[in-house]
């Protein structure tokens, strides 16, 4: 898939609700464009304006919308905030499609331990390949091999607090030509070694069946 010749503003990322709801209200309130799609951040409503906004991204118009959005967050509780950027559950295209017509893709590395209520782990994630794959800039938490499938702050961009990951989603949001050279590099990273057909020939090599 090529880069879109043109990306909407601000993060896009496709989460479950449970740990990442204050990640997309610190968002908002620093005046980071975001939206999140998935389970748990929505009702009825949302599901409506979240068809919207896909409409908007087709045609467009997401800029509009965004300013008209954030004129109606001025008050809103925590969670009204957040509710005006969450959608529901995409489909493998819809995700594509939105992860492609966005400049800034995010994606966390945190999994909960199975057996335990809230223990985590971080570690390495199929959308850290599909992101860049899509021709996004990938915002990726860092774990302790994210550097061992890609060149960190070159061809993805990590974080590992909320604070810097707002940091640097401010500073690249403009400073747009070094956020393209991110996106190309890490594509092109991808693309040639993060595949399928990669990954099964170094795994058909080392076992002696090239």
């Amino acid at each position: 898939m090529q880069c879109s010749a043109q990306k909407a503003g601000g993060f896009q990322y496709a989460e479950g609700f449970e740990g990442l709801r204050e990640f997309s209200d610190d968002f908002i309130r620093a005046g980071i464009d975001d939206r999140v799609w998935g389970p748990g951040w929505q009702d009825g409503s949302v599901r409506s304006l979240a068809g919207k906004g896909v409409s908007a991204f087709r045609d467009g118009g997401i800029s509009r919308v965004w300013r008209g959005l954030k004129r109606r967050w001025k008050g809103r509780s925590h969670s009204q905030l957040v509710a005006q950027v969450a959608g529901p559950i995409l489909t493998d295209d819809e995700m594509i499609a939105t992860y492609n017509a966005s400049s800034m893709a995010l994606n966390f590395s945190k999994a909960i331990i199975e057996g335990t209520a809230q223990q985590y782990v971080r570690h390495i994630r199929m959308r850290d390949f599909e992101i860049p794959m899509t021709g996004a800039a990938a915002f990726l938490e860092y774990s302790a091999e994210l550097g061992e499938y890609y060149d960190l702050e070159t061809e993805i961009v990590s974080f590992d607090s909320p604070e810097e990951l707002a940091a640097k989603a401010t500073y690249y949001a403009s400073h747009a030509r070094e956020l393209q050279m991110i996106a190309e590099a890490g594509y092109k990273r991808a693309t040639t070694d993060h595949t399928w057909e990669s990954r099964f020939k170094v795994a058909f090599d080392k076992i002696g069946l090239s």
